[in-house]
């Protein structure tokens, strides 16, 4: 027959082994939990990663497609300021060759006028003395 003292030790003994054991499975099912949580999480990084991906691939594709359409507007634009200007130099063309011959014909007139000036004089001197002959 077991003593009280016995069924006290038996006790404690029990309640040591008890708490090991429940202090490994503890440990265990941690461990378990936490390999499950990285394991989850690694996955669910990597699906956030890859719709990230995706999304950017998107993103540049159309950032790819705005900036060639703004290129090919830019383009189009020069093209019709490059006629523009071609036809303002045409008309520029005319223009100074307007002035050219306008300059010219404005100094041939100031040298007739100066001629013309001088002949005035001259003929004005001459009948100045021929008046002070008559006299």
């Amino acid at each position: 027959m077991l003593t009280p003292e016995d069924l006290q030790q038996i006790g404690a003994m029990t309640r040591a082994i008890v708490q090991e054991e429940t202090r490994a499975i503890v440990q265990e099912q941690t461990r378990a939990i936490e390999d499950r949580t990285r394991a989850i999480a690694a996955e669910q990084t990597r699906t956030i990663v890859e719709r990230f991906m995706e999304a950017m691939t998107s993103n540049l594709s159309d950032l790819r497609t705005e900036m060639l359409g703004r290129f090919q507007a830019n383009e189009r634009t020069m093209e019709r300021m490059s006629e523009t200007l071609r036809g303002i130099q045409t008309h520029l063309m005319g223009l100074n060759r307007w002035a050219d011959t306008l300059d010219r014909d404005n100094a041939a007139l100031v040298a007739n006028y100066h001629t013309h000036d001088r002949a005035i004089r001259d003929l004005t001197a001459r009948v100045a003395a021929l008046e002070e002959r008559r006299q």
